[in-house]
Parts: C-alpha cells; sequence; structure tokens
C-alpha cells in the first residue's frame, strides 16, 4: 500500500448539486450533463481558492481509493484535478498489486480525458 499525506486545506468543502448546464469534470474532463448528479469541491489552500466539480465515475474512484487507504482520507480524498496524479503517485510508491489495482482506473481517467479533449 502507497502513503500518501495530504496537507490541511484551510478550507475544505464538498457538495452534491444536479447539473442545470452541462459543466466539465476537472478530473476525467467528460461533459456532465444537466440532470446529472455532481460533487463541487471548493477548497482554500495556502491562499489559493479553487472550485472543481466531479462526474460520478470519478467519485466512485475516489471513493474506492480512498476505502482502500483505509477511509483514512474520507470519501473526497482531493481536489478532482489532483486525483490522476495521486493516482500515480500511489502506483510509483507501491508494489505489483498496487500497480494492478489502480492502473486500469488511471487508464480509463487518461482514455476519458483523450476523448473529451480531442473533439
Amino acid at each position: 500500500m502507497c502513503s500518501i499525506e495530504l496537507e490541511p486545506c484551510e478550507v475544505w468543502e464538498v457538495r452534491s448539486h444536479r447539473a442545470r448546464k452541462a459543466h466539465r469534470c476537472d478530473c476525467c474532463q467528460r461533459t456532465i450533463q444537466p440532470g446529472e448528479r455532481y460533487n463541487a469541491t471548493f477548497s482554500i489552500f495556502e491562499g489559493e481558492v479553487s472550485y472543481e466539480r466531479a462526474c460520478p465515475e470519478c467519485l466512485r474512484a475516489q471513493d474506492q481509493f480512498a476505502i482502500a487507504h483505509h477511509g483514512e482520507y474520507g470519501p473526497t480524498i482531493s481536489n478532482p484535478s489532483y486525483f490522476p496524479t495521486m493516482l500515480d503517485d500511489c502506483m510509483m510508491d507501491g508494489d505489483d498489486e498496487t500497480d494492478t489495482r489502480w492502473r486500469p482506473m488511471r487508464e480509463a481517467i487518461r482514455a476519458q480525458w483523450r476523448q473529451a479533449t480531442s473533439t
């Protein structure tokens, strides 16, 4: 298991919303369609304000990752845009089992990113 150390934010607020218009997932870049549920994360870290959205698929991936890391990070473990980096860091720090477990998730996010940004 990898060890990930997260710095606490000055402000960390996660809210669930139903989209009234199309939004972009900051993790995988796919379009969050009107009527679809998503999480919005507002944070202030070292004075820097961030507001990001995550689609249901990326939320499930983050939840799986948090549970696998003993739930110590809570259901939302990072800003959506940073989650792919967390997966990369975990795979670099981990063993073959860690790599096998998280690589498909990371590849799915990369594939969605490529598809969303190629159009």
